[in-house]
C-alpha cells in the first residue's frame, strides 16, 4: 500500500470554502464587537438619564397659578414667584398651638439663610381667610415673623386656598373650625424651585427636617 506523499496532501488553506468561512467568521466577530461597544455606551447613557442626582431634591409636582392678597392689602399672584426658589406653608392667626411653633421655625429658617433670604421668599397662606384680613395678617407678621422681609402672608377666597392646599401642594386641609378652635391643616413647609415645581416637604415641627429644608433651599438657589 502506497502512502500519499507530503506534497500530494490537499491544500486546505487555499480552499475557497475555507476562505469563505473564515471571512464570514471575521465579519460576525467584528459585528458582535461593534454591537457590544454600542450597547455598553447606550446602557451607560441610559443609566445616567435614569439615575437621579442623589444630592438634588426630587420633583413631586407643579404649583398651579394663584392670585390672592398680601398683608399690605396688595394683590399677590404666583407670577411674582416665577424664576425664584421659595417656601410655602399654610396656617391661620387664631391657631391655638402648632402655627405658633411653625412661625417660630420659619423665622429661624429665614434667619439661618442670611443674605440668601432676600432671594428665597416665604409665602404663608391662611386657612381662615374670613377672619384673617390683611390688617390681621399685618399684625401677625409684625408679632410672629418679627417683620422679616420677603415673607408674605396671603389671604383670599377660602375655597381657592383650600383647593391650592389639597390639589397643588397635596396637603391636608379641613374647612370647618373644630370645637377646640383649630382647623385641620398640614404642618409641613414646602420647597418650590424656579420652575414652580415642588421639590420637597418638611415637617415644620421637626428641627432636623427644617435644617434639611435650609440646606436644600440653598442648593436650588445656586
Amino acid at each position: 500500500m502506497t502512502l500519499p506523499s507530503e506534497d500530494s496532501s490537499p491544500d486546505h488553506s487555499s480552499s475557497p470554502w475555507l476562505k469563505i468561512c473564515l471571512g464570514a467568521s471575521s465579519v460576525l466577530l467584528l459585528t458582535f464587537a461593534v454591537f457590544t461597544v454600542r450597547s455598553a455606551a447606550r446602557y451607560q447613557h441610559e443609566a445616567q438619564l435614569l439615575t437621579p442626582d442623589k444630592d438634588a431634591p426630587q420633583i413631586y409636582g407643579h404649583v398651579q397659578k394663584f392670585a390672592f392678597t398680601d398683608e399690605d392689602g396688595k394683590p399677590f399672584d404666583s407670577a411674582q414667584l416665577n424664576g425664584k426658589v421659595w417656601i410655602a406653608d399654610f396656617f391661620f392667626t387664631r391657631c391655638p398651638g402648632t402655627c405658633l411653633s411653625m412661625a417660630k421655625a420659619m423665622r429661624g429658617l429665614r434667619q439661618d439663610l442670611g443674605p440668601l433670604a432676600g432671594a428665597i421668599p416665604t409665602v404663608s397662606l391662611t386657612m381662615d381667610s374670613e377672619f384673617d384680613s390683611p390688617s390681621v395678617l399685618k399684625e401677625y407678621h409684625q408679632s410672629r415673623a418679627d417683620g422679616l422681609s420677603n415673607w408674605f402672608f396671603l389671604t383670599g377666597d377660602k375655597d381657592a386656598i383650600m383647593r391650592l392646599s389639597r390639589e397643588s401642594f397635596m396637603l391636608a386641609a379641613q374647612e370647618k373650625i373644630r370645637d377646640d378652635g383649630d382647623i385641620l391643616h398640614s404642618t409641613h413647609f414646602v420647597l418650590i424651585d424656579k420652575q414652580m415645581q415642588i421639590r420637597g416637604f418638611y415637617d415644620g415641627l421637626d428641627a432636623v427636617q427644617v435644617q434639611r429644608l435650609t440646606t436644600d433651599a440653598r442648593k436650588l438657589a445656586k
